[in-house]
C-alpha cells in the first residue's frame, strides 16, 4: 500500500500529528490509511481498465502522503498559534474525512457499472478519468467520511461531528470539480482522454485540456488545504454557539 520512502515520511507525519493533535487525531490518521488501503485492494476488470487512465499507479509514495497531510500539519500549527487547538483538531478531522471520502469514492466508484459524469457539465465521462463521479461512488465517499468521525464520538458534540462529515463529503465534490477543471489531460491516438502523458512507445501525447504540472497530487493538496482552512474558520466562528 505504501513505498519505503512514503512509509518514512508517513512516520514523521504521524509523529507531528500525534504531537500536535493528540491520540484521537493519530487514530484518525491510522483509520484513514486503513480505509484507503482496503478500498484500493478491491479490483475487477472494469476498474483495471479505468486505472489505466491514471498517471500514477501502484503503492503510495511520499508525495501522495504529503499531499493529504501537509494541510493538517499546517492547521495544527495555526491552532497552536491562535490557541484554538480544539478547532484545529476538528478541522484536521475534516481534512482527513475529505481525503478518505475522495479515495473511497474513486476506488469503489470504478467498480460499479453505473454512469460516470462531470459535476461541472453533467456530461458522461469515461470511468477512471479525474473529475468524473458516480452516484455509487459519492454514496461510498459519504460513508467513508462517516467512518472517519468514529474517534470523535463521546468527546465532541454531535453538531461538530455532523459538520466534520459534511466537510468530508464537500471535499470529494471539490476534488472532483478541481480535477475536472484543472488537472491536465491528454489525447490518445484513439481519441480518448487520459492522464498518461505518453504512448506505450514513449511518444508524447497532445494536451487536451487542463494545466501542465497540475496532477492528482496537486489537486488533493489544494482540496485538503481548502477544506482544512474552511473548517477551521467555521469552527472558530461558531465556537460554543454550535
Amino acid at each position: 500500500s505504501i513505498t519505503g520512502n512514503g512509509a518514512g515520511i508517513a512516520f514523521l507525519v504521524g509523529a507531528l500529528i500525534y504531537t500536535g493533535g493528540g491520540l484521537r487525531l493519530y487514530v484518525g490518521l491510522i483509520l484513514f490509511f486503513v480505509i484507503g488501503s482496503i478500498s484500493g485492494k478491491w479490483k475487477n476488470e472494469g476498474k483495471r481498465r479505468a486505472e489505466a487512465l491514471h498517471q500514477r499507479k501502484g503503492a503510495r509514495g511520499c508525495v501522495q502522503v504529503l499531499a493529504n497531510s501537509a494541510a493538517i500539519i499546517a492547521v495544527l500549527w495555526m491552532g497552536e498559534l491562535l490557541q484554538a487547538q480544539r478547532e484545529a483538531v476538528l478541522a484536521s478531522f475534516a481534512a482527513f474525512a475529505a481525503a478518505a471520502a475522495d479515495t473511497v469514492s474513486s476506488d469503489l466508484g470504478m467498480l460499479t457499472r453505473g454512469k460516470t459524469f462531470s459535476l461541472l457539465t453533467g456530461r458522461l465521462v469515461e470511468k477512471g478519468l479525474s473529475g468524473g463521479v458516480s452516484v455509487f461512488g459519492l454514496l461510498c465517499g459519504f460513508f467513508a467520511a462517516g467512518i472517519m468521525v468514529l474517534p470523535l464520538l463521546f468527546r465532541y458534540r454531535w453538531q461538530e461531528i455532523l459538520l466534520v462529515i459534511g466537510f468530508g463529503f464537500l471535499g470529494t465534490l471539490v476534488d472532483s470539480v478541481l480535477g475536472d477543471a484543472l488537472q491536465v489531460k491528454y489525447l490518445t491516438e484513439e481519441g480518448r482522454l487520459t492522464e498518461v502523458a505518453s504512448e506505450a512507445d514513449g511518444k508524447k501525447r497532445k494536451k487536451a485540456r487542463g494545466f501542465l504540472g497540475i496532477n492528482n497530487d496537486i489537486v488533493n493538496f489544494v482540496t485538503a488545504s481548502l477544506i482544512a482552512l474552511l473548517a477551521f474558520l467555521v469552527f472558530r466562528a461558531l465556537g460554543d454557539g454550535i
